[in-house]
């Protein structure tokens, strides 16, 4: 939902509050008002006002000070200004624009005029704001350290930030609309599946792997693919993301679970089934307290060990169950 433009006016005179207040009230703004100079600086750092009605003659500072002022608060020197005064000389105009107004209205002002001007400031104010906004997204997309890839529906390359360029070797200054995806991703890596997610948005998965040169060692890439518009027409966007630590991390702990789990079952194999034996041969042996106290003591190992491979792999299943000592 759009919020309302707000408007702020500072000016020492109370009935030109109401007057405007009365002039503004169907045009659905938030009216701020401040009736000195230093309360509306205040207010201006507060409210992040989209116009300000900027009395010329304050009792504390007067309008072109505060005007030149404001012009140096980086968070609100952009915000349109509109200096009101009953002087309506050419001096007086020219004054008020050196310190940085956008408008300059004679009091007593026409109403239908004021309107027009605030309607016309507030959309322009938006229009900054969202040019603002737009700026620094692409400012932070461009420099992801993840790539971001847009492709339309024939394959061509619609936008590549820096990291999706460097991963595809695309050299400087050169023209991605006549590049097609699929030929730079064959040229340079290895395609591995590509999973569909259930997801509204068909969501897939790719791995790319690079092969290790003389000059570059090896990485995988993990690419998210999502059904997207692209100014108006079908594509996808993706996000492509280094997994080669990741992937070398799980390699080196399924070989670590794999030697963990044969050095530590092979002698609890070994321990389990001689127990059994003796507890076949000497039925008496496996109720006795030493009996008893080495089946509990077989058990606490097992379930050691099944607990040590679980926190090494939390998916992993593998255990002893029904392999206890059925003496116990």
């Amino acid at each position: 939902m759009e919020k309302n433009a707000k408007i702020l006016i500072i000016d020492d005179e109370i009935i030109l509050h109401d007057a405007l207040e009365s002039i503004l009230a169907a045009e659905g703004y938030d009216l701020f008002f401040a009736t000195t100079a230093k309360e509306g600086i205040e207010l201006v750092r507060r409210i992040r006002p989209d116009v300000i009605l900027l009395d010329v003659m304050m009792p504390d500072q007067d309008g072109y000070e505060v005007c030149q002022f404001l012009r140096h608060v980086p968070e609100v020197a952009a915000v349109p200004i509109v200096m009101m005064s009953s002087l309506a000389d050419r001096g007086s105009r020219l004054r008020g624009l050196e310190a940085g107004a956008d408008e300059f209205l004679e009091k007593p002002f026409d109403k239908l005029e004021l309107r027009i001007r605030l309607r016309t400031l507030t959309r322009l104010n938006r229009f900054r704001i969202l040019q603002e906004e737009r700026s620094r997204f692409e400012w932070v997309i461009e420099n992801l350290a993840d790539g971001v890839l847009m492709e339309s529906e024939d394959g061509t390359i619609r936008f590549a930030n820096a990291t999706a360029r460097r991963w595809l070797f695309m050299a400087p200054g050169t023209d991605i609309r006549q590049l097609k995806l699929s030929d730079l991703r064959d040229r340079h890596y290895r395609l591995r599946g590509s999973l569909l997610s259930s997801t509204p948005q068909q969501e897939s998965l790719e791995n790319w792997t690079f092969s290790e040169t003389p000059t570059a060692p090896s990485y995988v890439l993990e690419v998210r693919w999502r059904q997207a518009y692209i100014e108006g027409e079908s594509g996808r966007v993706a996000l492509l993301r280094d997994i080669t630590d990741a992937v070398e991390h799980r390699r080196m702990s399924n070989i670590f679970q794999s030697v963990v789990s044969h050095k530590l079952r092979t002698p609890l194999n070994a321990l389990n089934g001689s127990f059994e034996i003796m507890t076949m041969e000497e039925p008496k042996f496996a109720s006795s307290e030493y009996g008893t106290y080495m089946g509990n003591a077989i058990r606490s190992l097992i379930e050691l060990n099944d607990d040590l491979l679980r926190y090494i792999d939390p998916n992993l299943r593998h255990s002893f169950a029904g392999k206890f000592p059925t003496a116990l």
